[in-house]
């Protein structure tokens, strides 16, 4: 079962193109396009569970965007990554225009998803690409108001008025062309990559809203086990895409040794055990253990080494099938600090044990549970190890799985 979706995985995963050049312009498309589509699903979803009544509307919403998107990845593996573009650009401004027809008019929370979309254009098209976008959310807009103004479409309840609405749109474009061109103005060698980057840190607050509020949801409908269960299974994916979020920029800054290391004697069994405590609660269907030996210290970083394990506990959460049982160990020797996550999931080929650890190459494994890696993860925790003067690997696991292992020099 397993091997039979791998083709499928491996074709999902972010495009290799014949240069560096498109390739990295590929993988760029990639990222945005597909991270829009987890956050629009983790919103839509979010208001769903509060709002059921919305289901029918709200699904066919990420339905059709799922729908551009998978097409544009198609594309986008042919290296037609400009059109793409600007069909990805386009086709969210109408699918937008077209579902705020139905909702609400101009009083729909358009100005939010069109700013968005000025954003998105100037990170894959370019500044030029971004002013036009502007120029198509406007007369989207438009379109819009004069709906409303004719009374072919009707307002909210309560909605203030028509024009108001209407200026808040200009005022939310111009606002973001503006704090565009000035950040453009101040850094002329801004690259693709640094704007992804911009895309995904911009990206994170959000998502830190829609966990707090799948949080107070799912304690507000204790009562009923199936809400609870579909409202935890949203907090998992979006703790899980902030999880990606935040590995993909600090990818970046380890690389470019921006990311400073505040380094102190740390006793890390109790970093450990948080870390399982907090995964466990969200998987009770695997059983983690761990065996340690109280006090190991090590001087570290305590924040990144966190999430290192956090990230290789994860990881063996994904791989691990139901019912199964994950160890991590930690023990200090007076050459190093160990730490060491077991899982017994289907193992690493020899073949893939040095390339996993290289950003998005774990695109083409899937795990056991069904969940799919985009190969971010191992990359950080290679970077964040090597960082502190450490090693990581994988070997083979006893009978069966993998073992993921870190050593770290003691000071």
């Amino acid at each position: 079962m397993v091997t039979s979706f791998m083709p499928i995985m491996r074709w999902l995963s972010p495009p290799v193109l014949s240069t560096a050049g498109t390739t990295r312009r590929a993988r760029a498309f990639w990222t945005v396009a597909w991270s829009f589509f987890a956050l629009l699903t983790a919103l839509l979803g979010a208001a769903i569970l509060a709002t059921p009544e919305t289901a029918a509307r709200r699904g066919t919403s990420i339905m059709i965007v799922g729908i551009l998107v998978l097409g544009l990845h198609v594309l986008n593996r042919r290296g037609r990554t400009a059109a793409a573009s600007w069909i990805l650009v386009v086709g969210l401004t109408a699918i937008v225009t077209q579902r705020a027809w139905f909702t609400g008019g101009v009083h729909a929370p358009v100005s939010l998803f069109y700013m968005l979309f000025v954003l998105i254009a100037a990170v894959l098209l370019g500044a030029r690409a971004s002013i036009v976008t502007a120029v198509a959310c406007v007369g989207s807009a438009a379109v819009l108001t004069a709906g409303e103004l004719q009374g072919w479409l009707v307002p909210p309840s309560g909605a203030g008025s028509t024009a108001v609405a209407f200026i808040a749109v200009l005022l939310a474009l111009s606002v973001t062309l503006v704090c565009m061109k000035l950040l453009l103005g101040q850094v002329k060698d801004l690259t693709t990559d640094d704007l992804v980057n911009m895309f995904v840190h911009d990206m994170r607050s959000p998502l830190t809203v829609i966990m707090a509020r799948l949080a107070m949801l799912r304690d507000e409908i204790r009562d009923n086990s199936e809400s609870v269960e579909h409202a935890e299974a949203a907090m998992a994916d979006a703790v899980r895409l902030n999880r990606m979020a935040n590995n993909l920029l600090d990818i970046s800054r380890l690389e470019a040794a921006r990311l400073p290391l505040h380094r102190t004697p740390t006793d890390v069994v109790p970093i450990v055990r948080r870390v399982i405590q907090a995964l466990g609660a969200l998987d009770l269907t695997r059983h983690i253990e761990m065996r340690a030996r109280a006090p190991v210290v090590c001087e570290c970083d305590a924040e990144l080494l966190r999430r290192v394990m956090e990230n290789l506990v994860s990881n063996a959460l994904k791989h691990t099938p139901s019912g199964g049982h994950i160890i991590v160990h930690v023990a200090s020797t007076p050459a190093c600090v160990r730490l060491a996550v077991q899982d017994e999931g289907g193992g690493v080929p020899p073949e893939a044990r040095e390339r996993i650890f290289d950003r998005f190459s774990a695109s083409g494994l899937r795990a056991s549970s069904g969940h799919h890696s985009v190969g971010l993860g191992l990359a950080f925790c290679k970077l964040a190890v090597e960082a502190h003067g450490g090693k990581i690997w994988v070997e083979d696991a006893t009978p069966r799985g993998s073992v993921f292992v870190v050593e770290l020099p003691p000071e």
